[in-house]
């Protein structure tokens, strides 16, 4: 004989059918394996083109520019590339945190992924039901806990990386995509700086002419803040919003957990 089943006992069996089945559809572990894929090609192309720029600047070290309108003497390239340099650096080492981030999430993801988590999420999820249609609310109440302990292991991450993939596309990817082009321009015009200052005995006097500190300077000072907001961009979209959604989603599964489902499954409506 079965227990009553009531409008809310069959909602906690949609529910529970519903969550098994998504686990074993695997539509969000796509969306979120081809997320972080695409990341992490976005993040290491940017990352490439820093070390770049870090390694030509440092071959120009020692080169040499006039000084400028109404200011006699040289100064070395190096001098004013230098706290770009610096910055390029540190973006670095931000990058490959972020990398390591994005890299992490993946294979993480692709542990949730495994069978063997859709296949004890469906056993714990047919035994909830079978004592929610007996009428065994006691019982209910500790699968439904390791039920729910399942759920947060099985999709915890991919509804990180589905929330913070659409923050993303709203909000940072436009920007991401510009600035990396602009830090594209910077290796770039680093790179014609390079040219012309190995040509330098046969170009000098033009050299003297278009290559002044004050005009090295003023490129590069317009591509700082540049740099910056990429930065800003990358650690947001990486580390800080993935962390925001599972803190989030961390309090929604603790709470879970910590109700009384016994309590709540036996009251009828």
């Amino acid at each position: 004989m079965t227990g009553h089943l009531s409008e809310r006992k069959i909602w906690f069996i949609v529910a529970i059918g519903l969550l098994v089945i998504l686990s074993w559809a695997g539509s969000l572990d796509k969306y979120s394996d081809n997320y972080t894929s695409s990341a992490i090609v976005q993040a290491g192309s940017a990352y490439a083109v820093a070390r770049g720029i870090n390694a030509t600047v440092s071959m120009l070290q020692t080169s040499t520019v006039s000084a400028g309108v109404g200011i006699s003497g040289s100064i070395t390239i190096g001098e004013i590339l230098d706290p770009l340099n610096d910055l390029i650096e540190r973006f670095s080492e931000v990058m490959t945190i972020a990398l390591g981030s994005l890299a992490l999430q993946k294979i993480l993801l692709a542990i949730a992924a495994n069978k063997l988590f859709s296949g004890l999420l469906t056993l714990f999820g047919l035994l909830s039901i079978m004592v929610v249609w007996v009428g065994k609310t006691d019982t209910f109440s500790l699968l439904l806990k390791l039920f729910i302990l399942l759920v947060v292991v099985r999709f915890a991450l991919g509804i990180v990386v589905l929330s913070n993939g659409t923050v993303s596309h709203i909000f940072l990817s436009g920007h991401i995509e510009e600035s990396s082009a602009r830090l594209g321009e910077l290796k770039e015009d680093i790179n014609n700086l390079q040219r012309d200052t190995e040509s330098v005995l046969s170009k000098l006097k033009n050299l003297k002419q278009t290559l002044t500190a004050s005009a090295i300077e003023a490129r590069v000072s317009s591509f700082v803040q540049n740099i910056i907001d990429l930065l800003i961009l990358f650690i947001l979209k990486a580390i800080l919003i993935p962390l925001m959604f599972f803190y989030i989603f961390m309090r929604f599964a603790k709470a879970a957990w910590r109700m009384d489902w016994e309590q709540l499954i036996a009251c009828e409506k």
